[in-house]
């Protein structure tokens, strides 16, 4: 456990790979904010905004 985060769940060897765990909901959110993270980065946050105002 050693490679993994704890607060986060991310693997301390590889950047941006998060593990989900046992837990389903505590996964899902933390991958959901993850891309929610690297689509701010990327610049994509009007699109997602906008696709999720159309969902």
């Amino acid at each position: 456990m050693s490679e993994i985060a704890l607060s986060t769940m991310e693997s301390r060897i590889q950047s941006n790979l998060f593990f989900a765990g046992e837990n389903a909901w505590s996964g899902g959110y933390i991958v959901g904010k993850s891309i929610g993270n690297l689509a701010v980065a990327a610049g994509l946050k009007d699109e997602v905004e906008l696709s999720l105002q159309s969902s």
